[in-house]
């Protein structure tokens, strides 16, 4: 192996966007490390001005994890060495040259091939080289004629690879809802969602941030369901360069997120912990419906995210937010938070519990 690949600026484009996917799905396996935050780390630092290639890097990157599962499948079949023995950058290396082949049209099969060999030859000696040439080539040809596993035989494993899920969870799916169910959930699932933000309402309203944000998507609509939340479609730039953003106005959450917090009996002046707050977008919400009074703790174990979440407060005026680093399993937890009654609501938030200080 020859270390990461590299990203130079003055590598062409395309070479460069694939080269700089393929850092982000190795990085993936890095504890702490989400694929949006390492998409916007990426983004933020890549210097890629053309919109274009933003967007495919972003195809590629989201695109490989969503349908990873089949991609090996198809891998396997091309390929006379185990996927477990295939050095994991090479193997990510070939899921994306797999996913260009198999779903992106407006890319030539040759150039998916040829700029994924290249990708490969900084990081693999030539004899690897070789062999990702003769796995691509074969895919190339034949990917269309492989065999999917047979849904009469073996139902879990044909729904599993061909929708793109882990088999245990399609087992389970089966047994609780049964086979066209389970195949609508995945294909939900498999759809790319649209971006959704929140309004803060503490600094604008919905209608005046729709009107902000026409000019930077082609779709903005408000969301059917969340009162504060507007659907944005083909954005015209990244969400962090918008005005709007940079002047917290809103703040990307989706709508069945915010409408956890909705559940809650949240009134201003209540002292509210946001257990395993993750990013923040909950912490934010809550922060908005209390009026920016009262005091929320913002519970994580990551300090990275903690970090990031103090910046998306302070973006958004939210200044009675205190961040703490600690692990929620650890005895000593409730000396340095302090004791809480969780409302039942609190179980729907998925990354975390919201609860409030007992006797408020």
């Amino acid at each position: 192996m020859n270390g990461k690949p590299s990203n130079n600026s003055r590598e062409k484009p395309p070479l460069k966007v694939r080269f700089l996917a393929l850092e982000i799905l190795n990085q993936l396996d890095s504890p702490y490390r989400t694929l949006d935050q390492l998409m916007e780390e990426t983004l933020a630092s890549s210097q890629l001005d053309a919109k274009r290639d933003r967007a495919l890097l972003t195809a590629l990157s989201f695109g490989v994890c969503r349908w990873r599962r089949r991609l090996d499948y198809i891998i396997a079949h091309f390929s006379r060495t185990p996927l477990a023995r295939i050095d994991p950058p090479v193997l990510n290396a070939l899921r994306l040259g797999l996913f260009q082949l198999t779903y992106l049209n407006r890319i030539p099969p040759s150039a998916a091939v040829d700029t994924t060999v290249e990708i490969v030859k900084g990081i693999a000696p030539q004899w690897v080289v070789r062999y990702a040439n003769a796995v691509l080539r074969r895919a190339a040809a034949d990917w269309r004629r492989v065999a999917l596993p047979d849904p009469a035989s073996d139902p879990t494993a044909a729904i599993a690879v061909r929708k793109s899920f882990p088999e245990w969870l399609v087992r389970r799916w089966l047994r609780r809802y049964g086979t066209d169910a389970t195949i609508r959930r995945c294909d939900l699932l498999n759809q790319i969602p649209p971006v959704t933000v929140r309004t803060n309402t503490l600094r604008t309203s919905r209608p005046a941030l729709i009107a902000a944000l026409a000019e930077e998507a082609y779709v903005v609509e408000p969301a059917a369901i969340a009162p504060e939340a507007i659907r944005l479609g083909a954005a015209r730039r990244a969400v962090h360069e918008m005005d709007a953003f940079r002047q917290g106005w809103f703040q990307v959450q989706d709508e069945a997120a915010q409408l956890v917090t909705l559940l809650l009996p949240l009134q201003p002046g209540q002292s509210v912990l946001d257990a395993c707050c993750g990013l923040g977008g909950k912490t934010g919400h809550i922060a908005q419906i209390l009026q920016n009074r009262g005091s929320i703790v913002a519970a994580d174990t990551n300090a990275s995210r903690l970090e990031r979440l103090g910046r998306q407060m302070r973006r958004m005026g939210f200044d009675t937010v205190r961040t703490v680093a600690c692990d929620l399993t650890d005895k000593a937890a409730a000396d340095i938070l302090g004791r809480y009654w969780m409302h039942p609501a609190a179980d729907l938030g998925c990354c975390g519990a919201i609860r409030m200080r007992s006797g408020e």
